[in-house]
């Protein structure tokens, strides 16, 4: 009878250890269940970030978190310039990079890209970008990278490179490995070293939603984060204008971002952090997850093969 009992209490000790794993694992007791199928976006799907309701053609303009270790700094401001660059005439983004303290976590900054990087174990992606949608526009964009798998110098270059092009709205140009590459960094390749470039089509694409930004991309430009320096070239700031006219167009850029996270309701918050915890679950390259209310979780992952 002693030994009966001893097991009885055994197992409704490991069934209690399993039930907190499982609240552990998932920040809630219940599993999140609310991937949405659909159908992988082509070229042309884009997320759209706020800019593209205001009409304003002036291109899109975002901060972007620097939230990596400092081995990896150099990449974020290398790819950050290029995108920033756009190609001849065209030109559709004004980014400039913020440094905040080191994030592996990743914690979402509204309106805003945040890029972060930690050795998250042997998963089967070596970069993953989350964007948070309400409605039709976005909320915020995360990029993860994971060290576990990028050792290598051009596997690092074009998974920066890939990620921030999420960040911007934009989808795979193309997911099969085995296909011819098109040198754009957005196009899946076993060999990355030939698809480093942001790539015409991109550009193009962003501008035609975005308009022209107006100013040309350098790492100057673009590491300082300064209202004057994000400005247009065509504005010229001098210390002879006046604090109102700064004002007005730090003004018209803060127009650009979404509303403070704190408009966010928190319920949406926990879902948002239920489903990053089970991100290493999910098996779709490109994921779509409701999370009620409006508001959706895009989960883009870069595979490791």
């Amino acid at each position: 009878m002693n030994r009966l009992l001893c097991l009885v209490c055994l197992g409704v000790l490991i069934v209690v250890a399993i039930a907190i794993g499982i609240v552990v694992w998932t920040g809630a007791t219940q599993p999140v269940e609310f991937l949405v199928q659909q159908d992988p976006p082509g070229r042309n799907d884009t997320l759209l970030w706020p800019a593209a309701s205001s009409g304003s053609n002036n291109g899109l303009y975002l901060i972007i978190e620097n939230a990596l270790d400092d081995s990896w700094t150099p990449y974020l401001e290398q790819w950050v310039s290029r995108w920033d660059a756009g190609y001849g005439s065209v030109d559709p983004l004004a980014l400039s990079i913020q440094r905040v303290a080191v994030d592996s976590e990743c914690t979402p900054s509204e309106g805003r890209i945040k890029v972060c990087n930690g050795n998250y174990g042997q998963t089967d992606w070596r970069g993953i970008n989350v964007a948070l949608t309400n409605g039709q526009y976005m909320v915020n964009s995360v990029a993860m990278l994971n060290d576990y798998w990028l050792h290598e110098e051009d596997q690092k270059q074009y998974t920066m490179c890939h990620e921030l092009g999420h960040g911007f709205g934009l989808a795979h140009t193309d997911e099969i490995y085995t296909n011819i590459n098109t040198g754009e960094c957005m196009d899946y390749t076993n060999r990355p070293g030939r698809n480093l470039d942001p790539g015409a089509f991109n550009f193009d694409l962003l501008q035609s939603i975005y308009g022209f930004a107006g100013r040309n991309g350098s790492v100057e430009n673009v590491l300082n984060n300064n209202l004057r320096t994000i400005a247009p070239t065509n504005t010229q700031w001098t210390t002879e204008q006046s604090f109102q006219g700064e004002t007005e167009y730090q003004d018209r850029f803060l127009r650009r971002r979404v509303s403070d996270g704190a408009t966010i309701p928190a319920s949406i918050r926990e879902k948002y952090n239920q489903a990053i915890h089970q991100i290493n679950s999910m098996t779709c390259t490109h994921c779509l997850i409701d999370l009620t209310d409006g508001y959706r979780m895009e989960v883009h992952r870069l595979l490791a093969f």
